[in-house]
């Protein structure tokens, strides 16, 4: 609108590593594309205008780098849009990142979550969905990554049943909360949540949930999630629901670029939490070798919970029996990472006592046993201390010395008895 103002063009780092870079008086790219790498590559503008508080904006651009561009069938149609291969070619109509070959979907807001599913991911009308850096690159051009696609490092205590989506979407202003709609192939478990992938620093998270950031979840209807933005979504997963419905804020917390720029990033899943089977490599301590026998002392038995890889299970039940009788084993408290700690103590007995321990996920269980610890009785407490001297009676020396009270007693007595005779 402000005619006048004129616009200067940064292409900053991200044409880093290119060869034969220039620009044209409108501000238009080029370069080389002699030894580049193959994969995904991001190139982001900032544009600033001349007004008196200049002001910027930036938006990006992700090209897939590939060797070679395959032939396409004159007869075959793999996107069964009645065009064939080689009528659509290569290009991208709808700069969704899947060639127009592949791409049978017209609407810009909507996306096949996988090639060979029907699931279709929904924005809201008026954004358009693309591909993600990673996704562009795979040669099914569609939005579900793995876990192993996205980081070296697995989600050690979550599985992605439908894998994660790897998307763009763009249409709102800058900070705008964009709506989104993600089918699932299951019902919504007790354990599933809702994760993402940001980068190798902040590895796997659980999707921030504030007052722009929400979780909302619904059943399809006749196989069909309700579009974003419906009464149907309530707030959290519910049990048994199989649509998903994220408010992601553009550059709030689950936006994984980072920046308020109209383009949100967001490689995110519903995960599973991984349950396993434990095996006989866990084990079980105790932190004390005797406790003794006055229902107050106390010995902590601690539980480490192992799959046969060695991952550490959390959500366990766990729970343990003494064998010597009298000793009581508390409730067992999940402190995390396959960790569980319970308090024994013991009343009125004493003995040699060893606690079995059973661990179980549900449907499968084992047993470990702890060392022997020894339960001894409280020491007898000692005898009370007679009471010294006294009101009426005869006094009793202390320390063998004789008291000549009783003698002299004995005389005046005789003495009144030999006058009363006499008298």
């Amino acid at each position: 609108g402000n005619s006048t103002d004129t616009h200067s063009i940064d292409w900053g780092t991200s044409i880093d590593g290119l060869s034969n870079v220039s620009t044209d008086t409108e501000g238009n790219l080029m370069f080389s594309i002699v030894g580049l790498n193959l994969g995904g590559l991001t190139l982001t503008a900032t544009v600033t205008d001349s007004g008196n508080t200049p002001i910027s904006v930036s938006d990006s651009v992700v090209l897939n780098i590939i060797e070679t561009r395959t032939s396409l069938s004159t007869s075959e149609d793999a996107d069964g849009d009645a065009l064939t291969d080689a009528q659509e070619g290569w290009s991208d109509s709808d700069n969704d990142g899947i060639p127009d070959f592949l791409d049978a979907i017209a609407e810009p807001n909507l996306m096949k979550i996988a090639a060979n599913s029907d699931n279709l991911v929904q924005a809201e009308s008026g954004t358009s969905l693309s591909l993600g850096v990673l996704s562009m690159t795979q040669a099914n051009f569609d939005l579900s990554l793995t876990e192993q696609q996205l980081s070296a490092t697995n989600d050690e205590y979550f599985d992605y049943p439908d894998g994660l989506i790897d998307y763009r979407l763009i249409g709102g202003e800058s900070g705008y909360v964009y709506s989104l709609v993600i089918p699932t192939s299951f019902t919504i478990g007790p354990r599933d949540e809702i994760k993402k992938y940001t980068d190798d620093t902040l590895g796997w998270q659980l999707f921030t949930e504030d007052a722009n950031n929400s979780i909302a979840s619904a059943t399809a209807i006749s196989g069909a999630c309700p579009e974003p933005g419906s009464d149907l979504y309530t707030l959290g997963l519910s049990e048994g629901s199989n649509c998903v419905q994220l408010m992601v804020e553009d550059g709030g917390p689950n936006d994984a670029d980072g920046q308020a720029n109209g383009t949100l990033v967001d490689p995110v899943g519903v995960a599973s939490k991984y349950i396993g089977t434990p095996s006989d490599s866990s084990t079980a301590t105790l932190n004390d070798d005797q406790i003794t026998a006055n229902g107050s002392d106390s010995a902590t038995v601690t539980v480490t919970v192992y799959d046969a890889q060695g991952l550490k299970l959390e959500d366990m039940a766990v729970s343990a029996n003494a064998s010597l009788s009298g000793v009581s084993v508390g409730s067992f408290v999940q402190q995390g990472e396959g960790v569980y700690t319970a308090s024994v103590t013991a009343n009125n007995t004493s003995g040699d006592s060893t606690l079995d321990v059973t661990i179980a996920n549900g449907t499968e269980s084992i047993v470990v046993t702890t060392e022997s610890i020894a339960v001894t009785r409280p020491p007898t407490p000692p005898a009370p201390t007679p009471p010294s001297g006294g009101g009426g009676g005869c006094v009793v020396a202390v320390g063998g010395a004789s008291d000549a009270s009783m003698p002299l007693l004995l005389l005046m007595l005789g003495l009144l008895l030999v006058r009363r005779r006499y008298s």
